[in-house]
């Protein structure tokens, strides 16, 4: 399988010219990565999110030629991209690393470019994310979909939006209450917000953490006035925990830490509210 995505990966920078392959070609591409995404069912394939990275990396040369090739990309492969972030058949760690490079993408779309994406097929799957923020099952993924959200809406939009994604208004409020400037801590209040009235049904499971520590040295929380706890989360969709730390530099501030469970060998939880079973976490 492996010399089949090997292959079909390669083929497209030496079979075709990247700029003057027609968007039919591409979406044919697109098409054909998806299929072999779903042929791999929900388990993690290096391979896989190799070719994701090879077409996106094509993408992102097509988008920056020119005007033409930005508005060609935003057409043609932001819904398909939405419909494979929100399909539960596709597993957690390709659509984390597709919302990567669609939200990089969309870092570079000029404001006025959005509006290409304000009809009714982009709101209808705008919807659908909401929904899937919901029983995502990992942390990550979560903060990729809102700022998905957030990147494909302006500040206004996201106002007269909200409601429609999420059907709790405390829920649409807070949502409204991200602001890009101080994206990562607002988008912690409200993930903790989400994940915690789920109850029982949610599939990420938040507490502080007091510390924590890789080998001697100890990680730092990221430097934000408004973050008033060390977050550490259980993802139970990745089977994985995961956390926010200090980056190493200001360009940098906020880095992801994530540990997959067959690495976990013992935790301790000390909540009297809250009862995580370990068979649930999936530690060893």
């Amino acid at each position: 399988m492996w010399q089949k995505y090997q292959y079909f990966g390669a083929s497209w920078t030496s079979n075709f010219d990247k700029t003057r392959t027609s968007a039919k070609d591409k979406v044919t591409w697109f098409e054909k990565s998806k299929e072999i995404i779903l042929s791999r069912g929900n388990s993690k394939d290096e391979a896989v999110i190799n070719m994701i990275e090879d077409l996106f990396d094509l993408l992102m040369v097509i988008y920056g030629i020119s005007d033409e090739g930005k508005k060609q990309v935003v057409e043609s492969f932001v819904p398909r991209i939405c419909a494979l972030v929100i399909d539960s058949r596709v597993n957690i760690c390709i659509q984390q690393e597709t919302l990567k490079k669609m939200n990089a993408m969309l870092d570079k779309m000029p404001q006025d470019a959005r509006k290409i994406l304000i009809n009714q097929e982009m709101l209808i799957l705008m919807n659908s994310m909401g929904e899937r923020i919901l029983d995502a099952g990992d942390y990550d993924l979560q903060v990729g979909i809102v700022e998905a959200l957030c990147r494909m809406t302006t500040e206004k939009q996201r106002r007269e939006l909200a409601c429609r994604w999420f059907s709790m208004d405390f829920i649409a409020n807070a949502f409204k209450g991200i602001k890009d400037s101080e994206f990562e801590t607002d988008c912690r209040i409200f993930l903790n917000l989400v994940n915690g009235m789920l109850g029982d049904k949610r599939r990420v499971f938040t507490f502080p953490c007091l510390s924590a520590f890789l080998g001697k040295y100890e990680l730092q929380i990221p430097s934000d006035e408004k973050l008033e706890e060390f977050w550490i989360d259980f993802n139970l969709g990745s089977q994985t925990l995961s956390f926010y730390i200090a980056g190493d530099n200001d360009d940098h501030q906020w880095e992801a830490v994530t540990v997959p469970e067959e690495e976990v060998q013992i935790y301790s939880i000390e909540d009297p509210n809250i009862y995580l079973s370990p068979h649930t976490t999936g530690t060893v």
